[in-house]
């Protein structure tokens, strides 16, 4: 709604309450309704299917502008129903997409991308050349309707463009709520979101290319290994725009590339205010974080037999006494294979015996086999003597040929 012509106040925001303002507001967003409203009944009285949907998307524009989520969602749902082509049909399920993020439906907006995809590819694949000695066959109106679907199929490229960027994005924050950074940053990366290109301003209602920098950013720094961080992140060349606007991703990517774990963990502290403030990164930064550094301090430590704990903690800036609590609670996550030795103050990795561990998984192996066969002779004897509910008629059914002499009793008795 326009605040414009609020009256100003003595308060922080200039701002006082005036009912009159609200009222009239009210009104005009009633009579507006009102009127969308009698234009859809209007058309499902003349059965315009086409008019039937515009009336639709126009109720669900109104009502997402008004804040009604749900209402919206309602009317661009039902807008599906009066579809008479696919990119309507995906003109739709964006908008539903873009709804479902605002409520936070995410297993929505993960149904309806799906549903999305599998548009863009239909569209895909009859933007393709055709064979020209099939398209030379026919009428007049035949050879008008093939030239009238070619041109289509020539607009909707862009917009199938412009759509996977939208889908990538929302499968992207999808990922990221659920905390499966990799594939968010994976989904991410697919979006051509470059500052200069127009997707980047229609793709604006979810993210802009400055909030994909910073997501792209910590994912990848979260689940990446170094040789996808450098493959997949910094050798991008549909990302490398983005990240040259963002600096400061760049030089946190930079930085943790290089193993310069202490500039990239202070830089990451600096931001970490700004970032709690993002709508989806809110309750995610404390886990990505976490992750970052867990990471580090796992990669600066694999090449190495022992490592000393006070280089350790001056690279990753902080004391021994935390560095060797953090070390400890990796050790018995599991995540650093090593032994702490306080007095030398050294981290020192396991020394495995590959020969006695390939001999102690073979044997492993072997009394799981064993064990497995005894369970099956087992089994068969329960079933051939009848001890398995169910199976005692099937058994001798299977295996009367091979003992007759259980038929020649049975047909005796009967």
């Amino acid at each position: 709604m326009d605040v414009d012509h609020a009256q100003p106040g003595e308060d922080e925001t200039g701002l006082v309450y005036d009912p009159n303002w609200v009222e009239k507001t009210c009104s005009r967003v009633m009579r507006h309704r009102e009127e969308l409203e009698t234009e859809l009944k209007n058309y499902k009285a003349n059965s315009i299917k086409e008019c039937i949907r515009k009336g639709y998307i126009e109720l669900g524009d109104f009502c997402l502008k008004i804040g009604e989520l749900g209402n919206a969602l309602k009317y661009y749902t039902r807008s599906r129903d009066y579809c008479t082509s696919r990119q309507q049909d995906l003109k739709s399920c964006l908008s539903i997409i873009k709804v479902a993020v605002y409520q936070g439906a995410w297993s929505h907006v993960s149904a309806y991308v799906t549903l999305a995809e599998n548009i863009c590819e239909s569209q895909e694949n009859e933007s393709m050349p055709k064979d020209t000695g099939s398209q030379c066959l026919g009428s007049h109106s035949a050879w008008s309707g093939n030239f009238d679907a070619s041109s289509r199929n020539v607009d909707l490229r862009p917009v199938s463009e412009v759509a996977r960027t939208e889908l990538a994005i929302a499968a992207g924050l999808a990922k990221l709520i659920s905390s499966s950074f990799h594939e968010a940053a994976t989904h991410f990366l697919q979006a051509n979101c470059e500052p200069d290109d127009s997707n980047s301003e229609k793709a604006a209602p979810l993210v802009t290319a400055s909030d994909l920098a910073f997501y792209v950013t910590l994912c990848s720094l979260a689940a990446f290994d170094r040789t996808e961080l450098r493959s997949r992140v910094l050798n991008s060349p549909s990302f490398r725009l983005v990240l040259e606007s963002e600096v400061h991703c760049r030089d946190l990517l930079m930085a943790f590339h290089s193993a310069d774990y202490a500039n990239c963990l202070n830089s990451l502290a600096k931001v970490k205010n700004l970032l709690k403030l993002d709508i989806f990164l809110a309750d995610r930064v404390n886990s990505l974080y976490e992750q970052i550094r867990v990471k580090a301090l796992c990669q600066y430590f694999t090449p190495y037999i022992s490592a000393d704990l006070n280089m350790m903690a001056a690279a990753f800036g902080t004391t021994v006494t935390d560095l060797e609590n953090e070390l400890a609670i990796l050790i018995q996550k599991g995540c650093i294979k090593g032994r702490i030795d306080s007095h030398k103050q050294l981290l020192c990795a396991l020394s495995v015996d590959q020969r006695c561990q390939t001999f102690a998984t073979a044997l492993q192996l072997i009394d799981e086999c064993h064990r497995r066969c005894q369970a099956a002779i087992l089994r068969s004897n329960l079933m051939r003597h009848g001890y398995m509910r169910g199976w005692s008629l099937l058994w001798q059914y299977d295996h009367r040929f091979e003992y007759p002499g259980l038929m020649v009793s049975k047909a005796g008795n009967t």
